[in-house]
């Protein structure tokens, strides 16, 4: 046992505390117990996962009492520390004023470290998800989802497909598009295939507003 850990046996036999006092403080500050690999931990109020270790705890004290009051000699035999009794199983840690208090051991600590460190990283990668499918949504976005279809300029409705189009093929190492064509030749073809306008002139000015490179051209030899 460590030495700043004090078992149910030793308060209230050494000290002596009350049963009831004890087990007041109990339900008030939770308690130590040992665990399946006999570490202590602590189980506080609160804690749906440790509440079967605190009315465990309250039960030993409860039986204990049951037993003093049937046989008082009884008690005698508690004096015997080489016997294991289900009083040992619980405790408190005492401070330097001899108070007690039940504290997470720093395996505990850490474990919950990790288990906050994990649910982070799993928040972490659902907000990646979620940025990713907004991404992929404003990738996509025509700019006219919600809008009436006679309210929709074509040309600028078939700019913004194009845009979106030439993105996803643009190197923005070599600053030339992925069939080493410029950006403004690449969106000129593009809408040209794809949308066949009816006028040159359109064609021009369509690329014009979906590029978003634009600058001098080559210098005139």
């Amino acid at each position: 046992m460590k030495k700043n850990i004090k078992t149910f046996r030793a308060l209230l036999i050494k000290s002596p505390m009350e049963i009831n006092e004890l087990a007041q403080l109990v339900k008030i500050n939770g308690t130590l117990y040992i665990n399946r690999w006999g570490a202590w931990e602590a189980s506080l109020p609160g804690n749906a996962e440790t509440k079967d270790v605190i009315d465990a705890a309250l039960n030993v004290l409860s039986d204990f009492a049951s037993t003093v009051k049937q046989d008082m000699e009884w008690i005698e035999e508690l004096d015997d520390f080489s016997i294991h009794h289900p009083l040992d199983n619980f405790g408190f840690t005492i401070g330097e004023n001899n108070e007690l208090f039940v504290e997470k051991t720093a395996v505990q600590k850490q474990e919950e470290l990790i288990a906050q460190l994990q649910s982070e990283l799993t928040s972490a990668k659902s907000e990646i998800e979620s940025l990713k499918d907004r991404l992929n949504k404003i990738s996509t976005w025509t700019g006219f989802d919600d809008v009436d279809k006679e309210l929709i300029p074509k040309e600028l409705n078939i700019a913004l497909k194009v845009y979106s189009s030439a993105i996803d093929n643009y190197n923005p190492e070599t600053g030339k598009m992925n069939n080493d064509k410029t950006p403004k030749q690449w969106l000129e073809d593009k809408v040209e295939s794809d949308f066949n306008p009816k006028k040159d002139i359109a064609c021009e000015r369509i690329a014009i507003v979906a590029n978003w490179k634009k600058g001098p051209g080559r210098p005139k030899k």
